[in-house]
């Protein structure tokens, strides 16, 4: 009897914890240097949390008729303008700082919120770097990856509405990529 009261306990457990924190394996490169394709990530299941989005988190999301789910770094909320010029992020017509790092073509960008996080941009004169001004609707982000020249994003998919954010992808310092090893 206590072996089927442990089963069920750990088994519940089990399922709580996938879907609360889902597991979701990168398929790509167009968030590099960051996250490396075929890594696995974490995230907070948005339709359990209904968590405040903030600027520099990684987001899961889904665009209205597609299967694809897509992983990006939000960088424009409701309200913010967005422009990119010669590979400067100009976010609310400030550019937004752009250190050179010690790895080839990476560079660290810092928000004025604090958060500082690496891009791979090989160049400042392609498609990706020269963009118009965007206005980020109410309800919506600007997403863009940290790969900024190979990288399907807001400046090809729009802004992204909240009802499509699937998760926010956890950091690497959070509790469940400690504990992964028993579940997953």
């Amino acid at each position: 009897m206590n072996f089927f009261w442990t089963f069920i306990v750990v088994f519940l457990g089990y399922s709580i914890i996938c879907f609360l924190f889902p597991k979701i394996l990168i398929e790509g490169e167009s968030m590099l240097p960051n996250i490396q394709n075929e890594s696995i990530v974490f995230g907070k299941n948005n339709y359990v949390f209904y968590s405040k989005v903030k600027r520099g988190d990684i987001i899961s999301f889904n665009i209205d008729g597609e299967e694809d789910r897509y992983i990006k770094r939000v960088v424009g909320l409701p309200g913010n303008t967005i422009q990119i010029t010669d590979g400067k992020l100009i976010l609310n017509k400030k550019v937004i700082e752009k250190k050179i790092s010690p790895e080839m073509n990476e560079f660290t960008e810092t928000f004025t919120n604090g958060v500082s996080y690496k891009v791979l941009d090989t160049g400042d004169s392609g498609v990706y770097d020269n963009t118009v001004e965007y206005l980020v609707p109410e309800g919506h982000y600007f997403v863009l990856g940290d790969n900024r020249d190979d990288s399907n994003d807001s400046r090809d998919l729009s802004f992204i509405p909240y009802k499509n954010i699937e998760e926010i992808i956890l950091p690497e310092t959070n509790f469940i990529y400690k504990v992964s090893f028993l579940f997953f």
